[in-house]
């Protein structure tokens, strides 16, 4: 005797077709659309299960089809970019019939053994009017990953468990976050709150910097795999929260001082320089700011703001990561920043740029203009004895023997650029 193993859930985890609507449907009523289930179980050792539609009206099932080739039945999963026409994938369990007239028909839904759990939800469509049936098979019991393995090996429907830091908060109402491992970073769309309702995510009191452990199934909506109405399994409160890094943008290749700002609910802040970057960063100084309690607050955050001396950098540009910790005895927090600093301008042949990565390196290259696409705005090519590239956008004055050109370059001027690497091989200065 075959085992069914299926947990009846409430609509509001139940999963969208990947390109439908987020919104909420209109929903049929018995008057013009009636099933005999609307929840169906299919064994995990595969088999079928059966609903029977009652409709006073033509009917279809919305973004499915049966492929005419193959005989699968498939549903909508995106458009095509390039051709504007519509993408379809297979379903893990066929459907008898997807359209049909007025009156009653029996459709039957199969699916082969599986040794995890899944889950689809058909919508049936008539005169406009939706009606929701949800297909299950196997067991539900949510299998901890990696967010690297939520979004590459995945499956769509499967209930999965993931562990992370809460990186950024999209969305308070549904409660839509990324949430970061040491693989990658995962997308929650809705947050469901204890009792499993959805649109009071704020209960949760969830913020940037916390750890959570949440469940739910996998979605691919359009180009974007989430976890859709998760479960809170637990909320482990950050200590440590990162207030600014300043400055915030590269620092010069000069080097100089840089300020991290961060508030705290442990019993202090320690931080690491790993010993690699130690030639280029140095702690300097620190300044300590006692949190004021009041009576929202008993326990206020206290903030220190450390200083480090970044070291003149006459190579290359790079970077280096300096770890924070609090811990208050039973939890820890910490908060990694990366500082980067520019880099010393290398001199390379025309083949040495083009084979460098797109970034923010700076190279100097030395050439002889050979075509001119627009001087007026700085399009030309220039080539030396290893090959030929783009200069795109150029600007400045340019000393071309005894005659100073303004953007007035002509084919056969030697030229020195100074620039980044783009997609488009050269942008930035010229000199």
């Amino acid at each position: 005797m075959k085992k069914l193993r299926c947990l009846f859930v409430s609509l509001a985890a139940s999963l969208l077709f990947t390109g439908c609507s987020k919104d909420d449907d209109a929903l049929g009523s018995l008057s013009e659309i009636s099933v005999s289930q609307t929840y169906l179980c299919i064994a995990a050792e595969g088999g079928e299960a059966k609903t029977t539609i009652q409709t006073n009206a033509d009917w279809k099932m919305r973004d499915i089809r049966l492929n005419p080739e193959t005989g699968k039945t498939q549903y909508f999963s995106k458009v095509d970019a390039t051709t504007g026409d519509s993408i379809f994938k297979d379903l893990w369990c066929s459907i008898s019939q997807v359209s049909g007239g007025a009156g009653s028909a029996d459709v039957i839904f199969k699916a082969d053994a599986t040794n995890s759990g899944r889950e689809q939800e058909v919508i049936i469509e008539v005169g406009g009017k939706l009606q929701h049936i949800n297909v299950r098979q196997g067991s539900f019991d949510a299998e901890t990953v990696t967010c690297a393995f939520l979004n590459e090996q995945g499956l769509d429907g499967k209930i999965y468990r993931i562990k992370g830091i809460v990186t950024a908060i999209a969305n308070t109402t549904y409660g839509n976050m990324y949430v970061t491992d040491a693989t990658g970073t995962a997308y929650i769309y809705g947050t469901l709150d204890k009792d499993g309702a959805e649109k009071n995510f704020t209960s949760w009191g969830i913020e940037v910097g916390d750890e959570v452990v949440v469940e739910g199934p996998r979605v691919t909506y359009g180009t974007t795999i989430e976890l859709s109405n998760v479960s809170v399994i637990s909320i482990s409160k950050s200590l440590l929260k990162l207030i600014e890094t300043d400055p915030k943008e590269k620092l010069s290749r000069e080097g100089g001082d840089v300020q991290v700002t961060l508030a705290y609910k442990g019993d202090g802040v320690y931080f690491t320089i790993p010993e690699e970057y130690q030639n280029m960063v140095a702690y300097k100084n620190y300044q300590y700011i006692s949190g004021i309690p009041s009576k929202l607050e008993s326990n206020p955050a206290d903030t220190l703001i450390y200083t480090f001396t970044v070291a003149a950098n006459e190579g290359k540009a790079r970077e280096a990561s300096i770890s924070f910790v609090s811990s208050d005895g039973s939890n820890t927090s910490e908060q990694v920043v990366k500082i980067e600093q520019k880099g010393a301008v290398e001199n390379v042949t025309v083949a040495d740029f083009k084979s460098k990565p797109v970034g923010t390196e700076v190279f100097r290259l030395t050439g002889l203009v050979t075509r001119v696409d627009d001087a007026a705005t700085g399009k030309y090519y220039i080539s030396d004895y290893t090959g030929e590239v783009y200069v795109d956008k150029a600007s400045g004055t340019v000393a071309v023997g005894d005659v100073v050109k303004d953007n007035d370059i002509q084919v056969g001027d030697k030229l020195t650029v100074v620039t980044t690497k783009s997609s488009d091989n050269v942008s930035n200065d010229e000199k």
